[in-house]
């Protein structure tokens, strides 16, 4: 394939705020995701439209134009219909409930020979009945 180069386009890149390159380039990637979501599916503008109950097929055009600014709310409907995040976000693990301290030694005579301090938490939850943990040595003697 040959590639297309002129000055004026050349120039016209450089012209463009690294902001606005990476605004666009999102835009692109977004559109190129759901692209990929619906072949993957086997579906075809008009399944899309159904499955995010849009009106018109022009709607779900502009979202595979590339350059359509999103709202946080569609991308949450479109991945849900096609089954992706397009959000790339994730949930933090909710902060632990109830921590525990450990001290561990060996005495004798001349006092404590071999010590660690571990340090964890633990999480029960509710929802799925499951004991999250994690510990770790935080000094040794």
């Amino acid at each position: 394939m040959k590639k297309y180069k002129s000055r004026l386009l050349e120039e016209l890149s450089a012209e463009i705020h690294p902001l606005e390159q990476k605004k666009t380039d999102a835009k692109m990637i977004l559109s190129a995701k759901i692209e990929d979501a619906m072949k993957a599916k086997g579906w075809n503008r008009s399944q899309l439209m159904n499955a995010t109950g849009q009106k018109n097929l022009s709607m779900i055009t502009k979202w595979l134009s590339g350059t359509h600014n999103f709202t946080t709310d569609t991308l949450v409907t479109i991945g849900h219909a096609l089954g992706i995040n397009l959000l790339n976000i994730q949930s933090e693990p909710s902060k632990p409930k109830h921590y525990i301290g450990l001290a561990s030694g060996e005495m004798s005579q001349k006092g404590i020979q071999r010590s660690a301090i571990t340090n964890g938490w633990i999480n029960i939850s509710k929802e799925s009945n499951t004991i999250l943990s994690e510990a770790s040595i935080l000094a040794q003697a």
